[in-house]
């Protein structure tokens, strides 16, 4: 059984194949993913809110008997932050109205963090269902791990002395991670990287990019939440509200 049901996956809404994204139920009607997830590789547009749902409480894809509360629910309206540039990676998050709302009770919304919060130093947890190692194969049960999160400045300062260079971490970006064995990687994208604090989980990073996955000083890289607090808020006023777990 998924023990977080506000993890939700993509899925073709005529339910004929599953997406390699996830997201975050932040409201009863509202869900948080990345921009990327939007666009293939040439930039093309992949999918619409009419051909997506997103799909709660799923814990295993090939075995949906131990998923007591699997419930998917169509998108009503995707809005893509209007500055994310694919081709830094910057600001890539995006929103999506869901078509109906869900009970609280049973899908127990993940926090958003203040506008001010800092996670530098904290350990938090990545989940999804991408490849295990990279390059494959892809995990059809839920996956958690534990990782670090480091400063900007760190971060920078490694991923240049690697020889990395652009894109660049911007101040909407948090990493984390770098051991080895230790990382989300393709097919996580969307996703949530969450910090418990006070015996809650708390939205701190949206899956967004990464150099390969999970070698050592290969820091993880996630759009910070916090940084898109008065985005998020003002995006869910102007299109119908929602109550969110603060």
């Amino acid at each position: 059984m998924n023990e977080y049901p506000w993890i939700g996956s993509f899925a073709s809404r005529d339910g004929s194949q599953r997406e390699f994204c996830s997201s975050s139920l932040i409201a009863a009607n509202w869900v948080i993913t990345a921009s990327h997830c939007f666009f293939d590789n040439s930039g093309a547009s992949t999918f619409t809110a009419d051909t997506l749902s997103i799909i709660l409480g799923e814990h295993n894809f090939t075995d949906s008997s131990t998923d007591t509360i699997r419930k998917t629910v169509n998108v009503e309206k995707i809005i893509l932050h209007p500055l994310y540039d694919a081709s830094t990676a910057n600001n890539d998050i995006a929103l999506m109205k869901l078509s109906e709302s869900v009970d609280l009770e049973v899908y127990t919304p993940v926090c958003l963090p203040p506008a001010d919060a800092d996670y530098t130093g904290k350990t938090g947890w990545v989940y999804g269902w991408g490849y295990l190692t990279e390059g494959g194969p892809v995990s059809d049960t839920l996956q958690e791990l534990n990782i670090t999160i480091i400063s900007d400045a760190e971060c920078n300062r490694i991923h240049t002395e690697i020889g990395f260079g652009d894109p660049t971490i911007t101040d909407v970006m948090l990493c984390a991670g770098g051991e080895e064995g230790k990382d989300a990687c393709a097919g996580d994208s969307g996703g949530p990287f969450s910090v418990e604090e006070n015996n809650i989980h708390e939205l701190a990073g949206v899956v967004s990019w990464g150099h390969q996955c999970a070698y050592e000083d290969f820091y993880g890289v996630y759009a910070e939440v916090a940084k898109f607090r008065t985005w998020i808020d003002q995006q869910m006023t102007a299109n119908g509200g929602g109550v969110k777990c603060d």
